[in-house]
Order: structure tokens, then C-alpha cells, then sequence
């Protein structure tokens, strides 16, 4: 019988891409070992061991945010289910916000265009990456065509900007004149929105199946501008 203690120190590479944000894993921890050896003749050694593991688990339990993704992986290989899914930045479109965290984006349109202005809940240097919705559905659709020998995993990243807010209140400005875009950090959404990534990584996608983003911040804005005032009209009717 042996009985010991094994330090771990378990790291799980940051991929995000971002060196100032580590959305790795990372634990440290000493737990017990315990190993049984038994001989019982001059040919045979029959030996047990436990050993606490310090790696992320992957059961899937309905309080998981990405439930959706370990479960496609877990019937890809256990069944040959061909899964196939995207991981969005945040998306923005013509529409009324919800009240999510990146919604500060939007209201900058819809209060700049009802209101001449508004004052974002989020500092002026916040960067995180977003997406235009004509971007995101051609990324699923691309993806569902992509030949199946061509791919090297089931999941993957896109992007297509890391604006910070200031770069799109500007952009916003630009064509609503007069427009007063101001900026007053709210503690908990700005501490959510800072432990987010600021850049996706998604060279695997463009390598894979070809995957590059049509709209950039002016780009993006240039085409969504003449909906949100459509959207602005409409709801004053």
C-alpha cells in the first residue's frame, strides 16, 4: 500500500486571443493518492491507483452555458453525428435592444435618432468584438456547406471587428450631427464587459472553410443607418 499527496498544476491555454483578458483555466491543488500492489505469484503484479483529476469536466448539466456544445460533441463521437456550430461575438442589427450588456451599440442609433443622444453605460475605451447579423447568418450557412473533410472541428470562432465604443459613438456622429454620445461607467455592466475577450481568434475558420467578415464598423454602419431610421419612424407611429 502507498499513500501520498500529488500537487497539480493544471493550465488550460488561453485561446481567445486577447493577452489581457486570460479566459483560460488555471488551478493548483494537492490531493491525495493511494495505490494498492498485489503479487500474487513470481509472474503477476495486479496494481490500483486513485488519483483526483483537476481537469474541466465535460458532463453536461443543465445549468452549463455551452450544454448545447459538449452535447453535439458528445453525439459526434459517440454517434457520427455530423455537428457544426459557430461562436458568435456580439451581434447587432436593426432592432430595439433588449437590455443586454453590448446593447449600449445600438441605443447609441435609436436614442441618437429619437433623442439626439444618449450616455453609454460603458467607458469610452470598452472594446469588445461584434458582428453584423448579415455577417453572422452567412457564417452558419457557409459552414453547413463546408465540406465535411475540410474541417478540423466541430466549433469554431468568428469575428469581424473589435471597435471600442468611442470608435462607434464617433462613426454614429458622423451621421446623426449633433448627436450627444456621452459615456458614464456602470460598475457591474462595465465589470461584466471587461472580463470578456476584446478580439476572437477565428484563423481556424478562415482556414478551414473560408470564412471572412463583409462589414466592418463603417461598413456596417453605412448600411444599418437608413433601418434604424426606418425602424425610429415607425415606432413613432
Amino acid at each position: 500500500v502507498l499513500a501520498g499527496l500529488r500537487f497539480t498544476d493544471h493550465r488550460l491555454k488561453d485561446l481567445d486571443g486577447d493577452p489581457a483578458v486570460d479566459s483560460g483555466y488555471r488551478t493548483r491543488k494537492a490531493s491525495p493518492t493511494l495505490a494498492l500492489i498485489h503479487k500474487p505469484d513470481a509472474a503477476t503484479i495486479i496494481y490500483g491507483s486513485y488519483v483526483e483529476g483537476l481537469e474541466a469536466g465535460t458532463r453536461v448539466a443543465a445549468p452549463y452555458a455551452n450544454a448545447g456544445e459538449l452535447l453535439g460533441e458528445y453525439y459526434q463521437k459517440a454517434f457520427g453525428l455530423d455537428f457544426r456550430g459557430v461562436r458568435f461575438p456580439g451581434l447587432i442589427n436593426a432592432g430595439i435592444p433588449g437590455g443586454g450588456t453590448t446593447d449600449y451599440a445600438l441605443y447609441m442609433f435609436i436614442d441618437g435618432l429619437r433623442k439626439g443622444g444618449y450616455e453609454c453605460f460603458v467607458s469610452a475605451e470598452s472594446r469588445v468584438p461584434f458582428m453584423y447579423m448579415p455577417d453572422a447568418l452567412r457564417a452558419v450557412l457557409e459552414l453547413i456547406d463546408a465540406p465535411k473533410s475540410r474541417l478540423t472541428r466541430s466549433l469554431y470562432n468568428i469575428a469581424a471587428m473589435s471597435p471600442t465604443a468611442e470608435e462607434i459613438a464617433a462613426a454614429v456622429r458622423r451621421r446623426i450631427p449633433g448627436a450627444k454620445l456621452t459615456f458614464k461607467s456602470d460598475p457591474r455592466r462595465q465589470a461584466i464587459l471587461n472580463s470578456w475577450p476584446k478580439v476572437l481568434d477565428d484563423s481556424v475558420a478562415r482556414r478551414d472553410w473560408g470564412w471572412k467578415h463583409a462589414f466592418d464598423l463603417e461598413a456596417m454602419i453605412e448600411d444599418l443607418m437608413p433601418k434604424m431610421r426606418r425602424l425610429v419612424e415607425q415606432s413613432r407611429d
